[in-house]
């Protein structure tokens, strides 16, 4: 069963970041086999272009993105969805400027 999420972000090059807030409705955490949480990655993650999207900032950033998880250690994964209220995505790279998926990762990941 899907549960809405608050997605408090942290990557800047995101095109779904908004003010450290993830505006998409659904991302995808991937890392099946990760062990701690720089081996799990935020598979949404889009480059920010140069063009502004309005569209994109009329998103509410209340708690409304479904997580799909498939970090199946994750003492937070129920099934391959995050049962967390709230998560926190950043860059592995400990900067906010990730220029790849694989750059990014779940620092909420807590191994089972």
């Amino acid at each position: 069963m899907d549960k809405n999420h608050m997605v408090k972000c942290s990557v800047t090059t995101c095109k779904y970041n908004d003010s450290n807030c993830c505006i998409s409705k659904k991302i995808n955490v991937t890392g099946e086999y990760a062990t701690e949480c720089n081996e799990t990655v935020c598979d949404t993650f889009t480059t920010k272009s140069n063009v502004l999207t309005n569209a994109l900032s009329s998103i509410d950033c209340s708690g409304k993105t479904i997580i799909n998880c498939e970090a199946t250690n994750c003492k937070y994964n129920e099934d391959c969805n995050c049962n967390l209220n709230t998560i926190d995505v950043n860059c592995t790279c400990n900067s906010c400027n990730c220029e790849t998926p694989q750059q990014t990762c779940c620092s909420s990941f807590e191994k089972q």
